[in-house]
């Protein structure tokens, strides 16, 4: 009897620690999950994190646009240009870090971009011939006040004997560009213009290229918080092409941010590309579901590329007064007159205006970010922008000045990638993380079903006990419940009468 006590006691005592355990776990997972995610997930030296973002393991491509503009004698006059849009011209984009950690834990590399042509993923060849601006003129006017007088002379005669549009490529206003005896000239009185081997292309300086040490934090124990932010470029904590307060460096480059709750995004994430100058800001929007997982998607609004309304901050960071929804970029573009903007004038309503065929889609032309909160991997990524050249249709200070469209790109994973990176995330942790929570939910419900009955089965017993040692009827109960008549008593009269 003894022993048969003892193993009761000593079952209840397990299946009460299972269940303990079993409920705690599943009360808990979330938050354990998290905690190792961000653990394990920290950009430290050796760590699979840190080799998955020196090499980025997926398909990378650029999408570029080309506008072709098609009334050229019309525009020269004074009409509004007309535009065809070209593409997509498809690159691959291998992405490669040089990477090294300092004793704080921080992360210092520099990245490498590399660009191959993939005619098979394109609309169009690289051979395809385009009318748009000449961007030697437009950098030719944008030096020409800056040399001595006698070289403006000569440059002005050579500047009015040509034409601001020109026929070329796409190849040659990309990636190869193409020779110029007034690119060479403009380029030895200004040497960080961007020519390179005697040629210039718009994106010609991108290729085989990297944007100067970027220094971010790891994301260890000490910045959880923090991973991949960039706090330092080029060696400098600040942005050097700007005065206070417009040189602040903040934000991430757009490959990994920081994990967050999806039950508690941020109202929004920032994005520092040093092509683009300065950090800008994508907001919250809400979530999507594309293969299975749920994603966080962050968009851009109406303060993308325009003013702040703070006039302090607005002059020393746009002091040329541009329109809503572009950003003059030449001063880190080595004085390059370019400006950005998103794709098709989206959300710069003014210079759509000045042009013609542009048809702005925010689903087609919108910067955006889908990510994955417990990872904050970018699922969907697409960075777009849109270059853009301030012009004057004649050589004169009197020409009114337009935001002329040249191309647009989007930096987007390819499509089958995406689907892939959401099924590892789905199979790796979404359905395991279910079927452990339907697990423990199964046995700590187990356990407690079995505790309540044992405890109910030994409170059954108990009382069982109690009644077999008590007798079935005791002499008060007889007593008690004796509902016999007492017979009557004769009178002795009665009796001699009888007898």
């Amino acid at each position: 009897m003894a022993r048969s006590c003892v193993f009761r006691i000593g079952l209840r005592v397990c299946v009460f620690t299972i269940f303990s355990i079993s409920l705690s776990v599943f009360l808990l997972w979330s938050s354990l999950l998290k905690y190792e995610l961000l653990r394990t997930g920290a950009l430290t030296e050796g760590s699979l994190a840190a080799r998955l973002y020196e090499t980025i393991p997926f398909d990378v491509r650029q999408n570029v646009y080309v506008f072709n503009i098609t009334n050229r004698k019309e525009f020269l006059s004074g009409a509004k240009p007309r535009f065809e849009q070209l593409g997509p011209y498809t690159f691959n984009l291998t992405l490669r870090k040089e990477m090294s950690w300092a004793a704080d834990g921080s992360l210092s590399y520099k990245e490498r971009r590399i660009f191959m042509f993939k005619p098979e993923l394109s609309t169009g060849q690289l051979s395809d011939r385009v009318y748009t601006v000449d961007p030697v003129y437009t950098v030719a006017l944008s030096v020409i006040d800056t040399l001595p007088a006698y070289l403006q002379a000569f440059l002005r005669l050579f500047i009015k004997s040509r034409s601001i549009l020109f026929e070329r490529t796409v190849d040659e206003i990309l990636y190869s560009g193409y020779s110029d005896p007034l690119a060479n000239i403009a380029h030895l009185f200004k040497k960080d213009l961007p020519v390179i081997d005697g040629k210039i292309g718009y994106l010609r300086a991108l290729n085989n290229s990297d944007d100067g040490s970027m220094t971010v934090y790891s994301g260890d124990a000490n910045t959880l918080r923090q991973r991949n932010e960039v706090f330092r470029w080029m060696g400098q904590d600040y942005i050097p092409h700007y005065a206070e307060p417009c040189n602040k460096l903040y934000g991430e480059n757009g490959e990994l941010f920081p994990a967050f709750d999806l039950s508690a995004p941020p109202a929004e994430i920032h994005v520092f590309q040093p092509m683009f100058c300065r950090p800008w800001t994508l907001h919250f929007n809400g979530s999507s579901r594309p293969y299975g997982v749920v994603l966080a998607k962050f968009n851009t609004r109406d303060d993308i590329f325009s003013p702040t309304g703070d006039a302090e901050f607005d002059r020393c960071l746009q002091p040329r007064g541009w329109p809503r929804g572009v950003f003059d970029i030449s001063d880190c573009q080595h004085g390059f007159p370019a400006l950005i903007s998103l794709p098709h004038f989206l959300r710069a309503e003014e210079c759509l205006e000045d042009v013609e065929g542009l048809e702005p889609d925010p689903s087609l032309h919108d910067f955006e970010m889908e990510i994955y909160a417990l990872l904050g991997i970018p699922v969907r990524p697409a960075i777009r922008a849109q270059i853009n050249v301030r012009i004057q249709r004649k050589f004169s200070p009197e020409s009114p000045a337009l935001v002329y469209p040249i191309l647009w790109q989007e930096i987007v994973l390819a499509e089958q990638d995406s689907e892939y990176l959401s099924s590892i995330i789905y199979y790796a942790l979404s359905v395991p993380s279910v079927l452990l929570c339907v697990i423990l939910f199964i046995i700590s419900s187990a356990s407690l079903l079995f505790l309540i009955i044992d405890i109910r089965s030994s409170m059954r017993k108990r009382h069982g006990a109690e009644d077999d040692e008590r007798p079935i009827w005791s002499s008060a109960d007889i007593l008690e419940n004796d509902t016999t008549e007492p017979a009557p008593q004769q009178n002795p009269d009665d009796l001699r009468d009888t007898s």
